[in-house]
């Protein structure tokens, strides 16, 4: 999912005319897909203008105080995902049982993002985000927050890639 975003910022990024290659990498932060060492190779009036091209592509880009760029788009839902070795299906299948239970047409951006990002590292980081935003959610609804509904039909598609047959939505399951 975030390899067509990347392989667009590369491509911006190899246009430019600066010293080297300007590193490109995932974000640490939540908030932010991917994150950039470019402010420190290029020249103001040139950062302009490429930030300005970003932002016209409908990225969100700010320098951050350590003087990395960090960049943000809005993740598309995925036609299809490749399945994970190694993902924990049970973690998956509690998340979807609380949405379904507990409907709402709620956006998460951040919560997709470290999704989005941990999948790209691989099944460890993955089950780690999934078991994180577990808490999180049983946190909201004890405080009587809505939960991210819109995230559905990610989580759906993404359990459906990870075992041969798919989840029966009006299967209880409990957590």
């Amino acid at each position: 999912m975030l390899t067509a975003l990347r392989g667009e910022l590369r491509a911006k990024l190899e246009a430019l005319t600066v010293p080297r290659c300007p590193v490109l990498r995932r974000a640490r932060e939540d908030e932010w897909l991917f994150a950039s060492d470019l402010p420190a190779l290029a020249e103001a009036g040139a950062l302009r203008v490429f930030l300005d091209s970003l932002r016209a592509d409908g990225w969100s880009a700010a320098i951050e105080e350590d003087g990395w760029l960090r960049l943000d788009h809005a993740l598309p839902l995925p036609e299809d995902l490749s399945p994970v070795t190694g993902l924990d299906a049970n973690e998956l299948d509690c998340l979807i049982s609380l949405l379904l239970r507990h409907p709402s047409l709620t956006e998460d951006p951040v919560s997709l993002r470290r999704l989005a990002k941990a999948r790209e590292e691989g099944a460890n980081a993955l089950n780690r985000a999934l078991a994180g935003l577990h808490g999180t959610w049983a946190e909201r609804l004890r405080q009587d927050l809505p939960l991210p509904g819109a995230m559905l039909p990610y989580l759906m598609r993404m359990r459906e890639s990870a075992v041969s047959e798919p989840l029966n939505p009006e299967e209880e399951r409990s957590c």
